[in-house]
């Protein structure tokens, strides 16, 4: 709800108390706090910081082989700063989960 108010400061410490209680045992979670607080951080301007948090998304969202929670860190990543690559292998993703229904 803070990131929906455009309370950044307060995103900035939720997600740190949200990543520090996740501590990698829920990558569900964590991947979910890092896409939140790299959208806040893109929305001021702060893309650097963004890019790493979703490449952060990314990387545990991979490790988890769960094809949803990968789309969920990699459709902003490529949204904020996208490659040709990440683009196919998000369209491969969405395939995959498509056949599977």
């Amino acid at each position: 709800m803070a990131a929906a108010r455009g309370a950044h400061d307060e995103v900035e410490q939720r997600a740190a108390e949200a990543l520090a209680r996740s501590a990698r045992a829920r990558p569900k979670y964590e991947v979910a706090t890092l896409v939140t607080r790299a959208r806040s951080r893109a929305d001021r301007g702060r893309r650097v910081e963004a890019l790493s948090d979703l490449d952060g998304a990314l990387a545990i969202a991979r490790v988890s082989r769960d094809p949803a929670l990968f789309l969920r860190a990699a459709v902003p990543r490529c949204a904020l700063d996208g490659s040709d690559e990440l683009a196919a292998e998000i369209s491969a993703t969405e395939q995959r989960i498509e056949l599977s229904r």
